[in-house]
Order: structure tokens, then C-alpha cells, then sequence
């Protein structure tokens, strides 16, 4: 049996898919259900960045830690918009964010150190 991540994972994106063809084949517009499609960033409003040479071996060990903080957030980053679909589909806020958002961290947590240990997804 797959694990609780994988059949998670598999879930929201089948949400996700049946949200893009409902919006695609017209069905939204047909039941006057607005679409909210986040815009990305726009391009004349970013900021540029230079980089800075090293400064030396404490910017090297505050980096590594940054650097894993910056891993972390990717990894956790999908919950959030997940919890977000399933409130709009009407399960109660309060369910969704003291109850399943924590749920659900802690099963990609589980997974992902199980993926370091070598075990299958």
C-alpha cells in the first residue's frame, strides 16, 4: 500500500486537475463561479540583487542553516494552498487549520525522513 504522503500528494493534484478542466471546458463560467487565478510576480516590479563576495566563515555557517530553513519551506510550502482548496470546497476553517493542517505536516515530515533513511514512497 502506498504511503499517506504519496495518497496525499495524488489527491490534491487530482483537485487541482479537475479544478483546471472544469475552469477550461467552461463549466465555471456556465454556474457564474468566478475564477481567482494568483498572478505571479511581475517582472517590472522585481528588485534586482547583486551578490556580495564571501565574507568569510561565519556567513558560510549562518548560510547553511538558511540554506536548510529555505529546503524546509519548499517542502511544507504546498500545505498551505491545500488547506486554502479544501476550506473552499466547505470544510470548516476551524477543521482545516487546527486539525488537518498539522496532520498533514507531520505525515510529509515522516515521509520526507523516511525518504532520507532510504525507505520508498
Amino acid at each position: 500500500m502506498p504511503r499517506a504522503a504519496t495518497l496525499l500528494t495524488f489527491f490534491f493534484i487530482a483537485l487541482n486537475a479537475v479544478a483546471v478542466l472544469l475552469s477550461g471546458m467552461g463549466v465555471l463560467g456556465t454556474l457564474g463561479i468566478e475564477q481567482e487565478i494568483q498572478a505571479a510576480d511581475d517582472p517590472d516590479n522585481l528588485i534586482a540583487v547583486e551578490s556580495t563576495p564571501d565574507a568569510g566563515g561565519g556567513v558560510d555557517f549562518i548560510g547553511f542553516y538558511q540554506s536548510i530553513a529555505n529546503v524546509a519551506q519548499t517542502i511544507f510550502a504546498p500545505i498551505f494552498p491545500a488547506m486554502t482548496m479544501l476550506t473552499a470546497l466547505g470544510v470548516p476553517a476551524d477543521v482545516v487549520y487546527v486539525f488537518l493542517s498539522p496532520l498533514f505536516s507531520f505525515v510529509i515530515t515522516i515521509a520526507v525522513l523516511s525518504f532520507l533513511r532510504g525507505v520508498d514512497l
